[in-house]
């Protein structure tokens, strides 16, 4: 019974490989089902949809409209079938939904979004397998920061599923941001300034990397003291 489903606002036919489809973060699932020739016509659709590690749902969900993705960066089971009006039913489908933003070319820009206060965005020079890209904030990470630098507001762990070659571009956009601040990378466990460009006026800190883990916006501190000399010679009178 079941002809299509699409992704996206305009549908466009799903390719299905290995009961994976890969789905770009934010676009929009949707059924489409035609009965066989000389049939009594489609009732309805329906569905199943969880993630691999809740339990399946006992019953099925009516399908209307589009099929909700609560998680737009979880990976979700799918089953899904149709069945006329004198309730002959389809053999179930299932597909694992597989989020990504991340495709393949070249250039490709990753917007990230708002993350605790800062707006992040990435450009991978050369994509050369789809994926996901995420980024989650933590308080702490060993090695801290060395004692030369201020932290400016969370540490942020960029990862992704993607293949990459070549480098990837990072930008961070937050108020804090001023000349002083530096945009800093945890390479090999160790913190490596690695910023090309400070944009005072609005605010946009950028740097380039061959590798994504954990960064960070600081501040360059004033850690040397002030310096004091003694000197020696004739004394010197002011008069009125």
């Amino acid at each position: 019974v079941l002809k299509s489903w699409s992704i996206g606002d305009e549908p466009t036919p799903v390719e299905i490989v290995d009961n994976k489809v890969y789905l770009f973060v934010g676009n929009k699932l949707t059924l489409s089902a035609v009965d066989n020739s000389g049939g009594v016509g489609v009732e309805s659709s329906e569905y199943k949809i969880y993630k691999p590690s809740d339990l399946e749902p006992i019953e099925f969900t009516k399908y209307i409209g589009e099929i909700p993705i609560l998680d737009l960066y979880a990976n979700y089971n799918l089953k899904y079938r149709s069945y006329d009006f004198v309730k002959n039913y389809e053999l179930e489908h299932f597909v694992e939904i597989n989020p990504f933003n991340t495709p393949l070319g070249t250039n490709v820009s990753v917007d990230l979004g708002l993350v605790a206060g800062t707006e992040i965005k990435t450009i991978f020079k050369t994509v050369t397998a789809l994926g996901l890209t995420k980024v989650d904030t933590v308080e702490t990470v060993t090695p801290a920061l060395p004692l030369s630098y201020e932290l400016l507001g969370k540490y942020y762990d960029i990862t992704t599923t993607a293949g990459f070659s070549e480098t990837v571009k990072i930008s961070m956009s937050n108020y804090a941001i001023s000349v002083s601040s530096r945009l800093l990378h945890l390479e090999g466990g160790i913190w490596k300034d690695v910023t090309t460009t400070v944009d005072i006026v609005n605010h946009i800190i950028y740097g380039e990397v061959a590798s994504v883990s954990y960064f960070a916006i600081a501040n360059v501190k004033d850690i040397v003291p002030p310096e004091t000399t003694i000197s020696i010679g004739e004394p010197k009178y002011v008069t009125a």
